[in-house]
Protein backbone atom coordinates (compact mmCIF):
# COMPACT_ATOMS: atom_id res chain seq x y z
CA UNK A 1 0.00 0.00 0.00
CA UNK A 2 3.26 2.35 0.70
CA UNK A 3 4.38 1.08 -2.39
CA UNK A 4 1.33 1.81 -4.44
CA UNK A 5 1.14 5.43 -2.58
CA UNK A 6 4.78 6.76 -3.12
CA UNK A 7 4.22 5.77 -7.19
CA UNK A 8 1.53 7.55 -7.24
CA UNK A 9 3.41 10.41 -5.47
CA UNK A 10 6.07 10.17 -7.41
CA UNK A 11 3.90 10.23 -10.89
CA UNK A 12 2.37 13.47 -9.61
CA UNK A 13 5.53 15.07 -8.87
CA UNK A 14 7.15 14.30 -12.38
CA UNK A 15 3.59 15.34 -14.00
CA UNK A 16 3.77 18.62 -12.20
CA UNK A 17 7.52 19.04 -13.21
CA UNK A 18 6.98 18.43 -17.00
CA UNK A 19 3.46 20.92 -16.92
CA UNK A 20 5.47 23.31 -15.38
CA UNK A 21 8.45 22.91 -17.93
CA UNK A 22 6.61 23.16 -20.74
CA UNK A 23 4.30 26.39 -19.00
CA UNK A 24 8.45 28.04 -18.91
CA UNK A 25 9.05 26.58 -22.44
CA UNK A 26 5.83 27.92 -24.36
CA UNK A 27 6.70 31.60 -22.39
CA UNK A 28 10.49 31.74 -23.89
CA UNK A 29 11.40 32.32 -27.41
CA UNK A 30 14.68 30.27 -26.82
CA UNK A 31 13.01 27.01 -25.17
CA UNK A 32 9.75 27.60 -28.23
CA UNK A 33 11.99 27.70 -31.02
CA UNK A 34 13.88 24.49 -29.92
CA UNK A 35 10.96 22.32 -28.57
CA UNK A 36 9.56 22.90 -32.08
CA UNK A 37 12.57 22.06 -33.62
CA UNK A 38 13.33 19.33 -32.29
CA UNK A 39 9.98 17.74 -32.38
CA UNK A 40 9.49 18.58 -36.15
CA UNK A 41 13.11 16.86 -36.97
CA UNK A 42 12.17 13.58 -34.51
CA UNK A 43 8.39 13.07 -36.23
CA UNK A 44 9.44 14.18 -39.52
CA UNK A 45 13.06 11.40 -39.34
CA UNK A 46 10.12 9.08 -38.25
CA UNK A 47 7.99 9.72 -41.37
CA UNK A 48 11.24 9.86 -43.61
CA UNK A 49 12.56 6.38 -42.34
CA UNK A 50 9.24 4.72 -42.32
CA UNK A 51 8.06 5.28 -45.93
CA UNK A 52 11.80 4.42 -47.21
CA UNK A 53 11.73 1.13 -45.36
CA UNK A 54 8.51 0.38 -45.83
CA UNK A 55 8.44 1.15 -49.47
CA UNK A 56 5.40 3.48 -49.05
CA UNK A 57 6.41 6.18 -51.55
CA UNK A 58 4.18 8.56 -53.49
CA UNK A 59 0.58 7.64 -55.08
CA UNK A 60 1.69 5.60 -58.35
CA UNK A 61 -0.42 7.98 -60.35
CA UNK A 62 1.81 10.67 -59.14
CA UNK A 63 4.78 8.91 -60.85
CA UNK A 64 2.51 7.97 -63.95
CA UNK A 65 2.44 11.71 -64.40
CA UNK A 66 6.08 12.47 -63.98
CA UNK A 67 7.03 9.78 -66.44
CA UNK A 68 4.83 11.23 -69.17
CA UNK A 69 6.39 14.46 -68.03
CA UNK A 70 9.96 13.16 -68.58
CA UNK A 71 9.26 11.95 -72.15
CA UNK A 72 8.00 15.15 -73.55
CA UNK A 73 4.50 15.39 -72.91
CA UNK A 74 2.59 18.25 -70.87
CA UNK A 75 -0.68 17.75 -69.04
CA UNK A 76 -3.76 18.67 -70.30
CA UNK A 77 -2.39 19.18 -73.85
CA UNK A 78 -1.02 15.25 -74.09
CA UNK A 79 -2.57 13.16 -71.60
CA UNK A 80 -5.73 13.53 -69.14
CA UNK A 81 -5.09 14.41 -65.55
CA UNK A 82 -7.78 14.35 -62.66
CA UNK A 83 -6.14 17.56 -60.76
CA UNK A 84 -6.03 21.31 -60.89
CA UNK A 85 -2.74 23.01 -62.64
CA UNK A 86 -1.60 23.90 -59.41
CA UNK A 87 -1.51 20.65 -58.09
CA UNK A 88 0.30 19.51 -61.17
CA UNK A 89 3.18 21.60 -60.52
CA UNK A 90 3.62 20.13 -57.29
CA UNK A 91 3.85 16.35 -58.68
CA UNK A 92 6.25 17.29 -61.53
CA UNK A 93 8.32 19.47 -59.95
CA UNK A 94 10.15 16.81 -58.02
CA UNK A 95 10.63 14.85 -61.75
CA UNK A 96 12.01 17.95 -62.91
CA UNK A 97 14.84 18.25 -60.69
CA UNK A 98 15.57 14.33 -61.72
CA UNK A 99 15.57 15.12 -65.28
CA UNK A 100 19.48 15.70 -66.30
CA UNK A 101 19.92 12.08 -64.22
CA UNK A 102 18.94 9.65 -66.70
CA UNK A 103 19.76 6.40 -65.03
CA UNK A 104 17.27 6.93 -61.97
CA UNK A 105 14.64 10.33 -63.29
CA UNK A 106 11.00 8.96 -64.10
CA UNK A 107 10.21 7.61 -67.38
CA UNK A 108 6.63 6.21 -68.99
CA UNK A 109 6.40 2.56 -67.24
CA UNK A 110 5.16 -0.42 -68.57
CA UNK A 111 3.14 -0.96 -65.31
CA UNK A 112 0.22 1.98 -66.84
CA UNK A 113 0.09 0.51 -70.28
CA UNK A 114 -2.54 -1.49 -69.77
CA UNK A 115 -5.66 -1.09 -67.80
CA UNK A 116 -4.94 -2.13 -64.15
CA UNK A 117 -6.72 -4.48 -61.85
CA UNK A 118 -4.48 -3.34 -58.83
CA UNK A 119 -2.20 -1.13 -58.09
CA UNK A 120 0.44 -0.79 -59.82
CA UNK A 121 3.74 -1.14 -59.10
CA UNK A 122 6.14 0.91 -61.23
CA UNK A 123 10.03 0.49 -61.58
CA UNK A 124 11.30 0.26 -58.26
CA UNK A 125 14.56 2.18 -58.29
CA UNK A 126 12.94 5.44 -60.11
CA UNK A 127 10.00 5.32 -58.20
CA UNK A 128 11.49 5.30 -55.15
CA UNK A 129 13.91 8.33 -56.12
CA UNK A 130 10.75 10.05 -57.02
CA UNK A 131 8.95 9.00 -53.97
CA UNK A 132 11.98 10.69 -52.49
CA UNK A 133 12.39 13.97 -54.07
CA UNK A 134 8.26 14.44 -53.65
CA UNK A 135 8.87 13.89 -49.98
CA UNK A 136 11.26 16.42 -49.46
CA UNK A 137 9.69 18.80 -51.43
CA UNK A 138 6.31 18.14 -48.81
CA UNK A 139 8.65 18.37 -46.29
CA UNK A 140 9.84 22.06 -46.75
CA UNK A 141 6.49 22.90 -47.24
CA UNK A 142 5.30 21.25 -44.27
CA UNK A 143 8.25 23.75 -42.24
CA UNK A 144 6.58 26.45 -43.93
CA UNK A 145 3.29 25.28 -42.40
CA UNK A 146 4.90 25.24 -38.86
CA UNK A 147 5.62 28.96 -39.89
CA UNK A 148 2.54 30.00 -40.41
CA UNK A 149 0.95 28.09 -37.50
CA UNK A 150 3.01 29.75 -35.20
CA UNK A 151 2.12 32.85 -36.73
CA UNK A 152 -1.33 33.04 -36.84
CA UNK A 153 -1.32 31.53 -33.41
CA UNK A 154 0.58 34.48 -32.27
CA UNK A 155 -2.18 36.67 -33.46
CA UNK A 156 -5.24 34.38 -32.13
CA UNK A 157 -4.47 32.60 -28.99
CA UNK A 158 -3.44 34.70 -26.05
CA UNK A 159 -2.12 32.10 -24.30
CA UNK A 160 0.27 31.04 -26.90
CA UNK A 161 2.71 33.79 -26.93
CA UNK A 162 5.03 32.40 -29.12
CA UNK A 163 3.17 29.41 -30.79
CA UNK A 164 4.83 26.40 -29.40
CA UNK A 165 1.29 24.78 -27.74
CA UNK A 166 -0.29 25.06 -31.76
CA UNK A 167 2.83 23.85 -33.01
CA UNK A 168 3.47 20.72 -31.02
CA UNK A 169 -0.33 20.00 -31.71
CA UNK A 170 0.29 20.53 -35.76
CA UNK A 171 3.36 18.40 -35.73
CA UNK A 172 1.30 15.57 -33.83
CA UNK A 173 -1.79 15.98 -35.57
CA UNK A 174 0.14 15.49 -39.13
CA UNK A 175 2.50 12.80 -37.64
CA UNK A 176 -1.02 11.07 -36.33
CA UNK A 177 -1.91 11.05 -40.38
CA UNK A 178 1.23 9.68 -41.75
CA UNK A 179 0.14 10.83 -45.24
CA UNK A 180 2.79 13.36 -45.16
CA UNK A 181 5.30 12.30 -47.85
CA UNK A 182 2.88 10.73 -49.89
CA UNK A 183 0.08 13.21 -50.81
CA UNK A 184 -0.30 16.76 -51.37
CA UNK A 185 -3.10 18.02 -49.59
CA UNK A 186 -1.06 19.61 -47.20
CA UNK A 187 -0.22 21.95 -49.64
CA UNK A 188 -4.09 23.51 -50.29
CA UNK A 189 -4.49 23.72 -46.27
CA UNK A 190 -0.93 25.94 -46.26
CA UNK A 191 -2.59 28.29 -48.87
CA UNK A 192 -5.97 28.75 -46.25
CA UNK A 193 -3.94 29.32 -43.45
CA UNK A 194 -1.57 31.95 -45.69
CA UNK A 195 -4.86 33.57 -46.87
CA UNK A 196 -6.21 33.56 -43.23
CA UNK A 197 -3.05 35.33 -42.05
CA UNK A 198 -3.15 37.99 -44.95
CA UNK A 199 -6.88 38.62 -44.08
CA UNK A 200 -5.79 39.13 -40.40
CA UNK A 201 -3.67 41.38 -41.65
CA UNK A 202 -5.71 43.49 -43.35
CA UNK A 203 -4.10 42.14 -46.60
CA UNK A 204 -7.18 41.69 -48.92
CA UNK A 205 -5.77 40.99 -52.21
CA UNK A 206 -2.73 38.71 -50.68
CA UNK A 207 -5.62 37.20 -48.72
CA UNK A 208 -8.00 35.83 -52.39
CA UNK A 209 -5.00 35.64 -54.48
CA UNK A 210 -3.53 33.15 -51.75
CA UNK A 211 -7.27 31.42 -51.71
CA UNK A 212 -7.25 31.22 -55.22
CA UNK A 213 -4.28 29.41 -55.13
CA UNK A 214 -5.90 26.70 -52.57
CA UNK A 215 -8.61 26.56 -54.80
CA UNK A 216 -6.48 25.35 -58.01
CA UNK A 217 -4.45 22.98 -55.62
CA UNK A 218 -8.06 20.81 -54.28
CA UNK A 219 -11.07 22.58 -55.39
CA UNK A 220 -12.83 23.14 -52.61
CA UNK A 221 -11.90 25.93 -50.84
CA UNK A 222 -13.29 27.93 -53.07
CA UNK A 223 -16.40 27.65 -50.30
CA UNK A 224 -14.29 29.85 -48.08
CA UNK A 225 -15.07 32.33 -50.19
CA UNK A 226 -18.58 33.78 -48.59
CA UNK A 227 -16.59 32.84 -45.24
CA UNK A 228 -13.91 35.66 -46.26
CA UNK A 229 -16.29 38.08 -47.43
CA UNK A 230 -18.45 37.96 -44.14
CA UNK A 231 -15.22 38.30 -41.89
CA UNK A 232 -14.68 41.59 -43.96
CA UNK A 233 -18.11 42.92 -42.95
CA UNK A 234 -17.94 42.10 -39.71
CA UNK A 235 -14.08 43.44 -39.43
CA UNK A 236 -15.42 46.66 -40.18
CA UNK A 237 -16.56 46.98 -36.50
CA UNK A 238 -19.51 49.69 -37.42
CA UNK A 239 -22.16 50.04 -35.08
CA UNK A 240 -24.82 47.94 -37.78
CA UNK A 241 -24.36 45.48 -40.34
CA UNK A 242 -26.02 48.44 -42.79
CA UNK A 243 -23.10 51.06 -41.63
CA UNK A 244 -20.35 47.90 -42.11
CA UNK A 245 -21.24 47.34 -46.26
CA UNK A 246 -19.99 50.95 -47.49
CA UNK A 247 -17.21 51.38 -45.59
CA UNK A 248 -15.58 47.61 -46.94
CA UNK A 249 -17.14 47.19 -50.41
CA UNK A 250 -14.42 48.28 -51.83
CA UNK A 251 -12.62 45.62 -49.99
CA UNK A 252 -14.72 42.91 -50.99
CA UNK A 253 -14.74 43.76 -54.45
CA UNK A 254 -11.30 43.72 -54.90
CA UNK A 255 -10.61 40.36 -53.13
CA UNK A 256 -13.55 38.59 -55.57
CA UNK A 257 -11.94 40.12 -58.49
CA UNK A 258 -8.18 39.06 -57.13
CA UNK A 259 -9.70 35.83 -56.93
CA UNK A 260 -11.51 35.79 -60.10
CA UNK A 261 -8.51 37.16 -61.78
CA UNK A 262 -6.26 34.24 -60.34
CA UNK A 263 -8.41 31.50 -61.44
CA UNK A 264 -8.83 33.11 -64.97
CA UNK A 265 -5.53 33.13 -65.40
CA UNK A 266 -4.39 29.57 -65.04
CA UNK A 267 -7.47 28.71 -66.68
CA UNK A 268 -6.69 30.54 -69.85
CA UNK A 269 -3.01 29.07 -69.62
CA UNK A 270 -4.47 25.53 -70.06
CA UNK A 271 -7.25 26.66 -72.64
CA UNK A 272 -4.46 28.05 -75.02
CA UNK A 273 -2.18 25.40 -74.44
CA UNK A 274 -4.96 22.27 -74.21
CA UNK A 275 -7.92 23.41 -75.70
CA UNK A 276 -11.35 23.73 -73.35
CA UNK A 277 -12.17 20.16 -73.75
CA UNK A 278 -9.12 19.72 -71.00
CA UNK A 279 -10.37 21.88 -68.75
CA UNK A 280 -13.79 20.06 -68.91
CA UNK A 281 -12.36 16.68 -68.74
CA UNK A 282 -10.62 17.49 -65.53
CA UNK A 283 -13.59 19.23 -63.75
CA UNK A 284 -15.96 15.98 -64.75
CA UNK A 285 -13.86 13.64 -63.56
CA UNK A 286 -14.89 13.98 -60.13
CA UNK A 287 -18.74 13.04 -61.35
CA UNK A 288 -17.08 9.84 -62.30
CA UNK A 289 -15.22 8.70 -59.14
CA UNK A 290 -17.11 5.94 -57.90
CA UNK A 291 -17.48 5.37 -53.95
CA UNK A 292 -14.53 4.79 -52.68
CA UNK A 293 -13.60 2.10 -49.54
CA UNK A 294 -12.54 4.86 -47.63
CA UNK A 295 -15.58 7.16 -47.46
CA UNK A 296 -18.24 7.70 -45.21
CA UNK A 297 -21.35 6.41 -48.00
CA UNK A 298 -18.60 3.14 -48.46
CA UNK A 299 -18.43 2.65 -44.86
CA UNK A 300 -22.47 2.70 -44.91
CA UNK A 301 -22.81 0.58 -47.27
CA UNK A 302 -20.56 -2.35 -45.68
CA UNK A 303 -22.44 -1.64 -42.91
CA UNK A 304 -25.49 -2.93 -44.17
CA UNK A 305 -24.29 -5.04 -46.33
CA UNK A 306 -25.92 -8.27 -44.65
CA UNK A 307 -29.50 -6.92 -45.47
CA UNK A 308 -31.24 -9.01 -47.99
CA UNK A 309 -30.64 -7.15 -51.40
CA UNK A 310 -27.72 -5.06 -50.39
CA UNK A 311 -25.00 -7.17 -50.66
CA UNK A 312 -21.37 -5.34 -51.12
CA UNK A 313 -18.49 -6.32 -53.70
CA UNK A 314 -15.68 -4.17 -54.40
CA UNK A 315 -13.78 -3.58 -57.72
CA UNK A 316 -10.33 -1.41 -58.70
CA UNK A 317 -11.07 1.70 -60.29
CA UNK A 318 -8.08 1.99 -63.15
CA UNK A 319 -9.28 6.02 -63.92
CA UNK A 320 -7.83 6.68 -60.35
CA UNK A 321 -6.35 3.96 -59.03
CA UNK A 322 -8.53 2.94 -55.82
CA UNK A 323 -10.98 0.57 -54.55
CA UNK A 324 -14.25 1.43 -54.75
CA UNK A 325 -17.69 -0.36 -53.20
CA UNK A 326 -20.92 -1.22 -55.29
CA UNK A 327 -23.91 -2.27 -53.81
CA UNK A 328 -28.29 -1.33 -54.79
CA UNK A 329 -27.63 1.96 -52.99
CA UNK A 330 -24.90 3.46 -55.47
CA UNK A 331 -27.96 4.96 -57.26
CA UNK A 332 -28.99 6.80 -53.98
CA UNK A 333 -24.95 8.18 -53.24
CA UNK A 334 -25.16 10.89 -55.69
CA UNK A 335 -28.43 12.50 -54.28
CA UNK A 336 -27.17 11.89 -51.26
CA UNK A 337 -23.74 13.59 -51.40
CA UNK A 338 -25.56 16.40 -52.94
CA UNK A 339 -28.07 17.22 -50.06
CA UNK A 340 -25.48 16.18 -47.66
CA UNK A 341 -23.33 18.66 -49.02
CA UNK A 342 -25.66 21.25 -49.30
CA UNK A 343 -27.21 20.97 -46.00
CA UNK A 344 -23.87 20.99 -44.21
CA UNK A 345 -22.02 23.64 -45.59
CA UNK A 346 -25.17 26.14 -45.25
CA UNK A 347 -25.37 25.13 -41.63
CA UNK A 348 -21.91 26.09 -41.27
CA UNK A 349 -22.40 29.02 -42.83
CA UNK A 350 -25.28 30.06 -40.65
CA UNK A 351 -22.94 29.13 -37.67
CA UNK A 352 -20.39 31.23 -38.48
CA UNK A 353 -22.89 34.10 -38.98
CA UNK A 354 -24.26 33.71 -35.42
CA UNK A 355 -21.03 33.55 -34.15
CA UNK A 356 -19.97 36.85 -35.88
CA UNK A 357 -23.01 38.64 -34.93
CA UNK A 358 -23.01 37.14 -31.04
CA UNK A 359 -19.34 38.66 -31.04
CA UNK A 360 -21.19 41.98 -31.17
CA UNK A 361 -20.30 45.74 -32.15
CA UNK A 362 -18.95 49.19 -30.95
CA UNK A 363 -21.43 50.71 -28.90
CA UNK A 364 -21.06 54.42 -29.11
CA UNK A 365 -23.24 57.68 -27.78
CA UNK A 366 -23.43 61.29 -29.17
CA UNK A 367 -22.60 62.23 -25.99
CA UNK A 368 -19.68 60.54 -25.22
CA UNK A 369 -16.97 62.64 -23.55
CA UNK A 370 -19.01 65.10 -22.84
CA UNK A 371 -18.16 66.72 -18.96
CA UNK A 372 -15.60 64.24 -18.96
CA UNK A 373 -12.23 65.06 -16.95
CA UNK A 374 -8.84 64.15 -19.25
CA UNK A 375 -8.12 61.15 -17.39
CA UNK A 376 -11.38 59.41 -17.20
CA UNK A 377 -11.36 59.82 -21.30
CA UNK A 378 -8.25 58.56 -21.50
CA UNK A 379 -9.29 55.43 -19.36
CA UNK A 380 -12.71 55.22 -22.09
CA UNK A 381 -10.52 55.13 -24.82
CA UNK A 382 -7.74 52.73 -23.50
CA UNK A 383 -11.13 50.37 -22.44
CA UNK A 384 -12.70 51.04 -25.96
CA UNK A 385 -9.45 49.73 -27.49
CA UNK A 386 -9.15 46.80 -25.39
CA UNK A 387 -12.64 45.91 -26.21
CA UNK A 388 -12.03 46.59 -30.09
CA UNK A 389 -8.73 43.80 -29.49
CA UNK A 390 -10.67 41.34 -27.90
CA UNK A 391 -13.40 41.49 -30.42
CA UNK A 392 -10.79 41.01 -33.08
CA UNK A 393 -9.39 38.37 -31.42
CA UNK A 394 -12.50 36.72 -31.40
CA UNK A 395 -13.45 38.02 -35.51
CA UNK A 396 -10.34 35.85 -36.08
CA UNK A 397 -11.14 32.50 -34.19
CA UNK A 398 -14.35 32.50 -35.95
CA UNK A 399 -12.64 33.03 -38.76
CA UNK A 400 -10.37 29.93 -38.55
CA UNK A 401 -12.54 27.99 -36.89
CA UNK A 402 -15.64 28.42 -39.86
CA UNK A 403 -13.15 27.87 -42.19
CA UNK A 404 -12.36 24.64 -40.86
CA UNK A 405 -15.69 23.19 -40.37
CA UNK A 406 -17.02 24.74 -44.44
CA UNK A 407 -14.05 22.09 -45.19
CA UNK A 408 -14.83 19.57 -43.36
CA UNK A 409 -18.52 19.77 -44.35
CA UNK A 410 -17.42 19.16 -47.75
CA UNK A 411 -15.30 16.07 -46.99
CA UNK A 412 -17.78 14.67 -45.54
CA UNK A 413 -20.50 14.99 -47.49
CA UNK A 414 -17.71 14.11 -50.61
CA UNK A 415 -18.00 10.58 -52.46
CA UNK A 416 -14.04 9.86 -52.38
CA UNK A 417 -13.12 10.69 -48.60
CA UNK A 418 -9.50 9.18 -47.35
CA UNK A 419 -8.18 10.00 -43.93
CA UNK A 420 -5.24 11.72 -45.87
CA UNK A 421 -7.92 14.38 -46.78
CA UNK A 422 -7.38 15.54 -42.96
CA UNK A 423 -4.23 17.30 -43.64
CA UNK A 424 -6.07 20.18 -45.22
CA UNK A 425 -7.68 21.20 -42.48
CA UNK A 426 -4.93 20.44 -39.77
CA UNK A 427 -3.32 23.77 -40.25
CA UNK A 428 -6.66 25.71 -39.65
CA UNK A 429 -7.23 23.30 -36.80
CA UNK A 430 -4.24 23.37 -34.66
CA UNK A 431 -4.93 27.26 -34.31
CA UNK A 432 -8.51 26.31 -33.16
CA UNK A 433 -9.78 27.32 -29.48
CA UNK A 434 -13.37 26.07 -28.33
CA UNK A 435 -14.64 27.92 -25.67
CA UNK A 436 -14.79 25.51 -23.21
CA UNK A 437 -11.12 23.11 -22.69
CA UNK A 438 -13.54 19.84 -22.70
CA UNK A 439 -14.74 20.10 -25.91
CA UNK A 440 -11.03 21.63 -27.32
CA UNK A 441 -9.93 18.11 -25.87
CA UNK A 442 -12.64 16.44 -27.23
CA UNK A 443 -11.97 17.85 -30.70
CA UNK A 444 -8.45 17.38 -31.02
CA UNK A 445 -8.41 13.56 -29.47
CA UNK A 446 -10.77 12.73 -32.34
CA UNK A 447 -9.09 14.61 -34.94
CA UNK A 448 -5.95 12.29 -34.05
CA UNK A 449 -8.06 9.00 -33.58
CA UNK A 450 -9.77 9.41 -37.48
CA UNK A 451 -6.07 10.36 -38.31
CA UNK A 452 -4.27 7.10 -36.48
CA UNK A 453 -7.44 5.18 -37.79
CA UNK A 454 -6.33 6.00 -41.17
CA UNK A 455 -3.23 4.58 -40.47
CA UNK A 456 -4.75 1.14 -39.42
CA UNK A 457 -6.68 0.71 -42.18
CA UNK A 458 -3.68 0.52 -44.32
CA UNK A 459 -2.55 -2.05 -42.50
CA UNK A 460 -5.43 -4.18 -43.13
CA UNK A 461 -6.11 -2.96 -46.25
CA UNK A 462 -5.99 -6.21 -48.13
CA UNK A 463 -8.47 -7.76 -45.25
CA UNK A 464 -10.60 -5.06 -45.54
CA UNK A 465 -10.29 -5.29 -49.71
CA UNK A 466 -11.44 -8.99 -49.75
Amino acid sequence: MNRMHALRSQGRHWWCWLTTWFDTAAKSPVLADRVLLIAWMATRLLLLLGMIIGAHYSDPQFYKYAGEFASGKLPYRDFGVEYPPLAMILLLAPALVLLPFSAIAPQPDPAFVASPTALPAPDPQRYSVYGLSFGIEMLLIDLLTLVLVRAVARRLIPGDRYGMKSGLLYLLLVFASGALLQKFDLVAGTLCLAAILALLNRQTAIAFITLGLATLVKGFPILLVPVFLGYLVYQADAPTLKAAIPRVWRRMATGVAWFGATLAAWTLLIAASAGWDAISQTLLYQARRGIEIESLFANVELLVGWLPGLVVHTDFSPLDLSRVVHSALDGYADTTSMVMAIVLIALAYLTIWLAFRRIGRPHTSPADGVGETSDSVTANNIGSAKRSNERAIARGRVLIAGSGAVLLAFMLSFLALPAHYLLVVIPLLACVRLPSRRSTVALFSIIAAVAVLGQVITIIWPSLRD
